[in-house]
Protein backbone atom coordinates (compact mmCIF):
# COMPACT_ATOMS: atom_id res chain seq x y z
CA UNK A 1 0.00 0.00 0.00
CA UNK A 2 0.96 3.67 -0.14
CA UNK A 3 0.10 6.90 1.78
CA UNK A 4 -0.05 10.58 0.81
CA UNK A 5 0.64 13.55 3.19
CA UNK A 6 -0.76 16.99 2.38
CA UNK A 7 0.57 20.15 4.14
CA UNK A 8 -1.38 23.45 4.08
CA UNK A 9 0.29 26.77 5.04
CA UNK A 10 -1.78 29.85 5.97
CA UNK A 11 -0.14 33.24 5.29
CA UNK A 12 -1.51 36.45 6.88
CA UNK A 13 -0.35 39.83 5.66
CA UNK A 14 -0.82 42.90 7.92
CA UNK A 15 -1.58 46.07 6.04
CA UNK A 16 -1.03 49.48 7.66
CA UNK A 17 -2.98 52.39 6.26
CA UNK A 18 -1.44 55.82 6.70
CA UNK A 19 -3.93 58.64 7.08
CA UNK A 20 -2.89 62.02 5.73
CA UNK A 21 -4.76 64.74 7.63
CA UNK A 22 -6.62 67.32 5.63
CA UNK A 23 -5.19 70.84 5.53
CA UNK A 24 -7.94 72.93 4.00
CA UNK A 25 -8.26 76.64 3.32
CA UNK A 26 -11.74 78.10 3.13
CA UNK A 27 -12.65 80.53 0.39
CA UNK A 28 -14.91 83.58 0.29
CA UNK A 29 -17.65 81.35 -1.14
CA UNK A 30 -19.53 78.53 0.54
CA UNK A 31 -17.19 75.58 1.09
CA UNK A 32 -17.62 71.91 1.96
CA UNK A 33 -14.79 70.25 3.86
CA UNK A 34 -14.66 66.55 4.72
CA UNK A 35 -11.97 65.52 7.17
CA UNK A 36 -10.15 62.31 7.99
CA UNK A 37 -9.44 60.29 11.10
CA UNK A 38 -6.25 62.32 11.53
CA UNK A 39 -5.67 65.75 13.06
CA UNK A 40 -7.18 67.91 10.33
CA UNK A 41 -6.68 71.66 10.13
CA UNK A 42 -9.04 74.11 8.47
CA UNK A 43 -8.06 77.74 7.92
CA UNK A 44 -10.58 80.53 7.71
CA UNK A 45 -8.15 83.43 7.18
CA UNK A 46 -9.18 86.74 5.63
CA UNK A 47 -8.71 87.44 1.95
CA UNK A 48 -7.97 91.16 1.97
CA UNK A 49 -10.78 92.35 4.27
CA UNK A 50 -13.21 89.54 3.49
CA UNK A 51 -13.67 86.61 5.84
CA UNK A 52 -13.54 83.09 4.47
CA UNK A 53 -15.46 81.33 7.24
CA UNK A 54 -19.06 81.92 6.25
CA UNK A 55 -22.40 80.87 7.62
CA UNK A 56 -22.89 78.76 4.48
CA UNK A 57 -19.79 76.60 4.98
CA UNK A 58 -20.11 72.94 5.99
CA UNK A 59 -17.32 71.09 7.76
CA UNK A 60 -17.45 67.40 8.68
CA UNK A 61 -14.02 67.01 10.26
CA UNK A 62 -14.52 63.41 11.33
CA UNK A 63 -12.51 61.60 13.98
CA UNK A 64 -9.19 62.85 15.29
CA UNK A 65 -8.45 66.14 17.03
CA UNK A 66 -9.28 68.76 14.44
CA UNK A 67 -8.79 72.54 14.45
CA UNK A 68 -10.61 75.40 12.75
CA UNK A 69 -8.69 78.69 12.86
CA UNK A 70 -10.65 81.69 11.61
CA UNK A 71 -10.56 85.47 11.39
CA UNK A 72 -14.01 86.95 11.79
CA UNK A 73 -15.29 89.85 9.73
CA UNK A 74 -18.92 89.42 10.72
CA UNK A 75 -21.41 87.15 12.42
CA UNK A 76 -21.44 83.38 11.86
CA UNK A 77 -24.73 81.43 12.00
CA UNK A 78 -24.22 77.92 10.58
CA UNK A 79 -27.11 75.79 9.41
CA UNK A 80 -28.29 72.78 11.37
CA UNK A 81 -25.51 70.15 11.46
CA UNK A 82 -23.12 72.31 9.42
CA UNK A 83 -20.01 72.07 11.63
CA UNK A 84 -19.16 68.72 13.23
CA UNK A 85 -15.99 67.00 14.39
CA UNK A 86 -14.05 70.22 15.06
CA UNK A 87 -12.60 69.95 18.56
CA UNK A 88 -10.53 73.17 18.62
CA UNK A 89 -11.93 76.51 17.52
CA UNK A 90 -9.46 79.42 17.36
CA UNK A 91 -10.86 82.82 16.38
CA UNK A 92 -9.75 86.43 16.11
CA UNK A 93 -12.40 89.10 15.67
CA UNK A 94 -11.42 91.80 13.17
CA UNK A 95 -14.98 92.79 12.26
CA UNK A 96 -14.59 96.38 13.45
CA UNK A 97 -17.20 95.74 16.14
CA UNK A 98 -18.81 92.89 18.02
CA UNK A 99 -19.10 89.56 16.20
CA UNK A 100 -21.37 86.68 17.22
CA UNK A 101 -20.90 82.98 16.55
CA UNK A 102 -24.19 81.16 17.06
CA UNK A 103 -23.48 77.55 17.98
CA UNK A 104 -27.14 76.66 18.40
CA UNK A 105 -30.65 77.91 18.91
CA UNK A 106 -33.63 76.19 20.47
CA UNK A 107 -34.18 74.31 17.20
CA UNK A 108 -30.81 74.38 15.36
CA UNK A 109 -27.49 72.70 16.29
CA UNK A 110 -25.07 74.47 14.01
CA UNK A 111 -21.71 73.71 15.67
CA UNK A 112 -21.30 70.55 17.76
CA UNK A 113 -18.37 68.73 19.33
CA UNK A 114 -16.11 71.70 20.16
CA UNK A 115 -14.07 71.08 23.33
CA UNK A 116 -11.71 74.08 23.22
CA UNK A 117 -12.43 77.68 22.18
CA UNK A 118 -9.72 80.36 21.93
CA UNK A 119 -10.16 84.09 21.43
CA UNK A 120 -6.78 85.37 20.22
CA UNK A 121 -5.82 89.01 19.81
CA UNK A 122 -9.27 90.58 19.46
CA UNK A 123 -8.80 94.27 20.25
CA UNK A 124 -10.91 96.55 22.44
CA UNK A 125 -13.40 97.43 19.70
CA UNK A 126 -13.91 93.83 18.62
CA UNK A 127 -15.99 92.00 21.23
CA UNK A 128 -16.68 88.30 20.75
CA UNK A 129 -20.04 86.69 21.58
CA UNK A 130 -20.43 82.90 21.54
CA UNK A 131 -24.08 81.88 21.80
CA UNK A 132 -25.48 78.59 23.12
CA UNK A 133 -22.29 76.51 22.97
CA UNK A 134 -23.44 72.88 22.96
CA UNK A 135 -20.44 71.33 24.74
CA UNK A 136 -18.64 72.31 27.95
CA UNK A 137 -15.61 73.62 26.10
CA UNK A 138 -12.61 75.23 27.77
CA UNK A 139 -12.23 78.95 27.05
CA UNK A 140 -8.83 80.52 26.29
CA UNK A 141 -8.27 84.28 26.11
CA UNK A 142 -4.89 85.25 24.67
CA UNK A 143 -3.79 88.90 24.43
CA UNK A 144 -7.43 89.92 24.09
CA UNK A 145 -8.71 93.41 24.87
CA UNK A 146 -12.22 92.97 23.53
CA UNK A 147 -14.99 91.64 25.74
CA UNK A 148 -15.73 87.91 25.60
CA UNK A 149 -19.26 86.64 26.28
CA UNK A 150 -19.97 82.91 26.25
CA UNK A 151 -23.36 81.35 26.89
CA UNK A 152 -23.62 77.58 27.05
CA UNK A 153 -26.73 75.64 26.18
CA UNK A 154 -28.46 74.55 29.38
CA UNK A 155 -27.95 70.90 28.41
CA UNK A 156 -24.16 71.38 28.43
CA UNK A 157 -24.20 72.34 32.11
CA UNK A 158 -27.01 70.19 33.44
CA UNK A 159 -24.82 68.19 35.82
CA UNK A 160 -23.94 68.80 39.45
CA UNK A 161 -20.17 68.91 38.93
CA UNK A 162 -19.66 71.15 35.91
CA UNK A 163 -16.26 72.84 35.63
CA UNK A 164 -15.43 75.97 33.70
CA UNK A 165 -11.81 75.86 32.53
CA UNK A 166 -10.64 79.38 31.70
CA UNK A 167 -7.10 79.88 30.35
CA UNK A 168 -5.88 83.49 30.32
CA UNK A 169 -2.78 85.21 28.98
CA UNK A 170 -2.82 88.99 28.76
CA UNK A 171 -6.60 89.33 28.70
CA UNK A 172 -7.91 92.79 29.61
CA UNK A 173 -11.43 92.59 28.17
CA UNK A 174 -14.52 91.89 30.22
CA UNK A 175 -15.46 88.23 30.65
CA UNK A 176 -19.04 87.00 30.97
CA UNK A 177 -19.51 83.22 30.96
CA UNK A 178 -22.58 81.23 31.94
CA UNK A 179 -25.52 79.23 30.64
CA UNK A 180 -28.29 80.40 28.35
CA UNK A 181 -30.61 81.29 31.22
CA UNK A 182 -28.24 83.89 32.64
CA UNK A 183 -24.56 84.85 32.73
CA UNK A 184 -22.44 83.28 35.42
CA UNK A 185 -24.78 80.40 36.19
CA UNK A 186 -24.53 76.59 36.40
CA UNK A 187 -20.80 76.03 37.03
CA UNK A 188 -19.94 74.35 40.31
CA UNK A 189 -16.18 74.74 39.81
CA UNK A 190 -14.17 77.46 38.09
CA UNK A 191 -10.53 76.73 37.21
CA UNK A 192 -8.45 79.66 35.95
CA UNK A 193 -5.07 78.78 34.45
CA UNK A 194 -2.78 81.78 34.00
CA UNK A 195 0.30 82.33 31.88
CA UNK A 196 2.24 85.13 30.23
CA UNK A 197 1.16 88.74 30.70
CA UNK A 198 -1.15 90.16 33.38
CA UNK A 199 -4.83 89.35 32.89
CA UNK A 200 -7.31 91.71 34.48
CA UNK A 201 -11.11 91.48 34.45
CA UNK A 202 -14.01 91.27 36.87
CA UNK A 203 -14.90 87.76 37.99
CA UNK A 204 -18.41 88.83 38.97
CA UNK A 205 -19.91 87.19 35.89
CA UNK A 206 -18.33 83.81 36.58
CA UNK A 207 -19.65 83.22 40.04
CA UNK A 208 -23.35 82.58 40.43
CA UNK A 209 -23.08 78.93 41.47
CA UNK A 210 -19.34 78.21 41.77
CA UNK A 211 -18.40 76.75 45.14
CA UNK A 212 -14.81 75.90 44.23
CA UNK A 213 -12.37 78.20 42.46
CA UNK A 214 -8.90 77.04 41.45
CA UNK A 215 -6.14 79.32 40.17
CA UNK A 216 -2.90 77.96 38.75
CA UNK A 217 0.03 79.19 36.69
CA UNK A 218 2.69 81.86 36.51
CA UNK A 219 0.73 84.75 35.03
CA UNK A 220 -0.55 87.60 37.20
CA UNK A 221 -4.33 87.65 37.66
CA UNK A 222 -6.30 90.73 38.74
CA UNK A 223 -9.98 89.85 39.18
CA UNK A 224 -10.83 92.12 42.11
CA UNK A 225 -12.61 94.82 40.14
CA UNK A 226 -15.83 93.64 41.78
CA UNK A 227 -16.69 91.19 44.54
CA UNK A 228 -17.30 87.67 43.22
CA UNK A 229 -17.91 84.03 44.18
CA UNK A 230 -20.79 84.55 46.59
CA UNK A 231 -21.29 80.79 47.08
CA UNK A 232 -17.60 80.07 47.55
CA UNK A 233 -16.43 77.30 49.85
CA UNK A 234 -12.86 76.87 48.59
CA UNK A 235 -10.53 79.23 46.74
CA UNK A 236 -7.35 77.32 45.96
CA UNK A 237 -4.49 79.30 44.45
CA UNK A 238 -1.74 77.62 46.45
CA UNK A 239 0.18 76.41 43.40
CA UNK A 240 0.07 79.75 41.57
CA UNK A 241 3.32 81.66 41.25
CA UNK A 242 1.82 84.78 39.68
CA UNK A 243 0.15 87.54 41.69
CA UNK A 244 -3.55 86.99 42.47
CA UNK A 245 -5.89 89.89 43.31
CA UNK A 246 -9.36 88.73 44.33
CA UNK A 247 -12.34 90.15 46.22
CA UNK A 248 -14.72 87.64 47.80
CA UNK A 249 -18.39 88.63 47.73
CA UNK A 250 -20.78 88.51 50.66
CA UNK A 251 -22.08 85.01 51.25
CA UNK A 252 -25.40 83.96 49.67
CA UNK A 253 -25.51 80.35 50.87
CA UNK A 254 -28.53 79.57 53.04
CA UNK A 255 -27.57 79.21 56.71
CA UNK A 256 -24.68 80.57 58.75
CA UNK A 257 -22.31 77.62 59.11
CA UNK A 258 -20.72 77.29 55.68
CA UNK A 259 -16.96 77.74 55.82
CA UNK A 260 -14.62 79.67 53.53
CA UNK A 261 -11.09 78.44 52.86
CA UNK A 262 -8.90 80.76 50.78
CA UNK A 263 -5.28 80.02 49.91
CA UNK A 264 -2.90 81.74 47.51
CA UNK A 265 0.64 80.97 46.37
CA UNK A 266 4.01 82.64 46.10
CA UNK A 267 3.00 85.84 44.29
CA UNK A 268 2.31 89.25 45.81
CA UNK A 269 -1.37 88.59 46.37
CA UNK A 270 -4.24 90.90 47.35
CA UNK A 271 -7.10 89.11 49.13
CA UNK A 272 -10.16 91.10 50.18
CA UNK A 273 -12.66 89.42 52.50
CA UNK A 274 -14.20 92.55 54.03
CA UNK A 275 -17.62 91.67 52.53
CA UNK A 276 -17.88 88.42 54.51
CA UNK A 277 -20.21 88.92 57.46
CA UNK A 278 -19.37 86.59 60.39
CA UNK A 279 -23.08 86.41 61.16
CA UNK A 280 -23.80 84.68 57.85
CA UNK A 281 -20.82 82.29 57.56
CA UNK A 282 -18.96 79.76 59.62
CA UNK A 283 -15.19 79.69 60.00
CA UNK A 284 -13.09 81.72 57.56
CA UNK A 285 -9.53 80.67 56.79
CA UNK A 286 -7.12 82.76 54.72
CA UNK A 287 -3.55 81.65 54.00
CA UNK A 288 -1.75 84.12 51.75
CA UNK A 289 1.28 81.86 51.29
CA UNK A 290 4.69 83.18 50.31
CA UNK A 291 5.25 86.58 48.73
CA UNK A 292 4.55 90.10 49.97
CA UNK A 293 0.77 89.87 50.35
CA UNK A 294 -2.07 92.11 51.45
CA UNK A 295 -5.19 90.82 53.21
CA UNK A 296 -8.09 93.25 53.65
CA UNK A 297 -10.54 92.30 56.39
CA UNK A 298 -11.98 95.78 56.96
CA UNK A 299 -14.36 95.81 59.92
CA UNK A 300 -14.81 92.02 59.84
CA UNK A 301 -13.35 89.30 62.00
CA UNK A 302 -14.34 86.70 64.57
CA UNK A 303 -12.74 84.16 66.87
CA UNK A 304 -13.15 81.52 64.15
CA UNK A 305 -11.35 83.64 61.57
CA UNK A 306 -7.82 82.40 60.82
CA UNK A 307 -5.93 84.97 58.77
CA UNK A 308 -2.30 84.06 58.00
CA UNK A 309 0.02 86.34 56.09
CA UNK A 310 2.56 83.59 55.48
CA UNK A 311 6.11 84.22 54.36
CA UNK A 312 7.22 87.59 53.05
CA UNK A 313 6.43 91.11 54.25
CA UNK A 314 2.67 91.10 54.53
CA UNK A 315 0.06 93.81 55.06
CA UNK A 316 -3.11 93.49 57.14
CA UNK A 317 -5.72 96.15 56.37
CA UNK A 318 -8.38 96.70 59.06
CA UNK A 319 -11.25 99.09 59.56
CA UNK A 320 -12.32 98.47 63.14
CA UNK A 321 -11.07 99.10 66.66
CA UNK A 322 -8.58 96.38 67.58
CA UNK A 323 -10.21 93.60 69.64
CA UNK A 324 -9.36 90.01 70.55
CA UNK A 325 -12.86 89.02 69.39
CA UNK A 326 -12.02 90.24 65.89
CA UNK A 327 -8.28 89.83 65.54
CA UNK A 328 -7.10 86.93 67.68
CA UNK A 329 -6.74 84.67 64.64
CA UNK A 330 -4.44 87.05 62.76
CA UNK A 331 -0.80 85.99 62.37
CA UNK A 332 2.22 86.45 60.17
CA UNK A 333 1.85 90.14 59.31
CA UNK A 334 4.52 92.82 59.39
CA UNK A 335 2.50 95.88 58.38
CA UNK A 336 -0.81 97.13 59.82
CA UNK A 337 -2.90 99.53 57.73
CA UNK A 338 -5.87 101.17 59.47
CA UNK A 339 -8.68 102.68 57.40
CA UNK A 340 -11.07 103.27 60.33
CA UNK A 341 -11.12 102.59 64.07
CA UNK A 342 -9.42 104.99 66.43
CA UNK A 343 -8.01 102.62 69.05
CA UNK A 344 -5.41 100.15 67.82
CA UNK A 345 -4.10 98.35 70.90
CA UNK A 346 -1.61 95.99 69.29
CA UNK A 347 -1.85 93.55 72.19
CA UNK A 348 -5.33 92.70 70.88
CA UNK A 349 -3.62 90.99 67.95
CA UNK A 350 -2.71 87.95 69.98
CA UNK A 351 -1.29 85.94 67.09
CA UNK A 352 2.38 85.93 66.08
CA UNK A 353 2.65 89.27 64.30
CA UNK A 354 5.63 91.61 64.13
CA UNK A 355 4.20 94.96 63.10
CA UNK A 356 7.11 97.14 62.07
CA UNK A 357 5.05 99.51 59.90
CA UNK A 358 1.87 101.18 61.12
CA UNK A 359 -0.18 103.19 58.64
CA UNK A 360 -3.00 105.57 59.42
CA UNK A 361 -5.42 106.07 56.56
CA UNK A 362 -8.16 107.35 58.84
CA UNK A 363 -8.94 110.70 60.46
CA UNK A 364 -7.68 109.68 63.90
CA UNK A 365 -5.78 106.58 64.97
CA UNK A 366 -4.08 105.81 68.29
CA UNK A 367 -1.52 103.00 68.17
CA UNK A 368 -0.67 101.62 71.60
CA UNK A 369 1.46 98.76 72.94
CA UNK A 370 3.70 98.70 69.90
CA UNK A 371 6.58 96.23 69.87
CA UNK A 372 10.19 97.01 70.68
CA UNK A 373 11.21 96.75 67.02
CA UNK A 374 12.15 99.85 65.07
CA UNK A 375 8.92 101.35 63.82
CA UNK A 376 7.73 103.28 60.81
CA UNK A 377 4.54 105.34 61.10
CA UNK A 378 2.94 106.25 57.77
CA UNK A 379 0.37 109.03 57.52
CA UNK A 380 -1.62 109.26 54.29
CA UNK A 381 -3.67 112.16 52.99
CA UNK A 382 -6.71 110.81 54.85
CA UNK A 383 -5.01 110.98 58.26
CA UNK A 384 -6.36 114.46 58.65
CA UNK A 385 -6.41 115.28 62.37
CA UNK A 386 -4.19 113.29 64.70
CA UNK A 387 -2.19 110.15 65.30
CA UNK A 388 -0.31 108.77 68.27
CA UNK A 389 2.14 105.94 68.94
CA UNK A 390 3.08 104.40 72.27
CA UNK A 391 5.26 101.36 73.03
CA UNK A 392 4.35 98.38 75.17
CA UNK A 393 7.80 98.61 76.78
CA UNK A 394 9.86 101.80 77.00
CA UNK A 395 13.25 100.82 75.62
CA UNK A 396 16.53 102.68 75.92
CA UNK A 397 16.99 103.29 72.19
CA UNK A 398 13.57 103.35 70.61
CA UNK A 399 13.45 104.76 67.07
CA UNK A 400 10.43 105.90 65.05
CA UNK A 401 10.40 107.01 61.41
CA UNK A 402 7.40 109.11 60.40
CA UNK A 403 6.55 109.14 56.71
CA UNK A 404 3.88 111.32 55.15
CA UNK A 405 2.44 111.98 51.74
CA UNK A 406 2.73 115.46 50.30
CA UNK A 407 -1.01 115.97 50.78
CA UNK A 408 -1.02 114.94 54.45
CA UNK A 409 -2.52 117.56 56.78
CA UNK A 410 -2.21 115.88 60.18
CA UNK A 411 -2.29 118.58 62.85
CA UNK A 412 -1.32 116.62 65.96
CA UNK A 413 1.19 113.80 66.31
CA UNK A 414 1.76 112.36 69.78
CA UNK A 415 4.77 110.12 70.31
CA UNK A 416 5.78 108.69 73.70
CA UNK A 417 9.12 107.28 74.81
CA UNK A 418 11.07 107.58 71.55
CA UNK A 419 14.76 108.35 71.68
CA UNK A 420 15.05 108.94 67.92
CA UNK A 421 12.52 110.51 65.55
CA UNK A 422 13.05 110.64 61.79
CA UNK A 423 10.67 112.55 59.52
CA UNK A 424 10.45 111.51 55.88
CA UNK A 425 8.09 113.43 53.59
CA UNK A 426 8.35 111.05 50.68
CA UNK A 427 5.24 111.13 48.52
CA UNK A 428 5.34 107.38 47.96
CA UNK A 429 4.59 105.15 50.92
CA UNK A 430 5.60 101.47 50.88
Amino acid sequence: GSSTTTTTTDTTTDTTTTVTPVSAALTVGNDEVVGTTGADSISGARVDTVGTWNSGDTIAAGAGTDTLTATLTGNITPADGAITGVENLVVTNLAGGAATITFSTATVSGIAGVTSISNVGSNATNDLVLTRVLDNASISLNNTAGDTTVTFADTALAGTADTLVLNVNGNTGAVNIGDSTGGGDAFETVTINTSGALSTFSAANLDATATTVNVTGSGALDIDGAAAFAKLATFNGASATGDIDVQIAGDTVTGATNTKVITTGSGADLITVSALDPATVGAVSVDAGAGNDTVVIGARGATDYTIAGGDGTDILSVGAVAAVALHSGVSGFEKLYVTAGQAQDLLQYTGSNTFTTLRSDAASVDFSNASAAALTLELTANAATLASVARAVDGAADSLTVKTTAANTATTLTVDDEETLVFNTATTLT
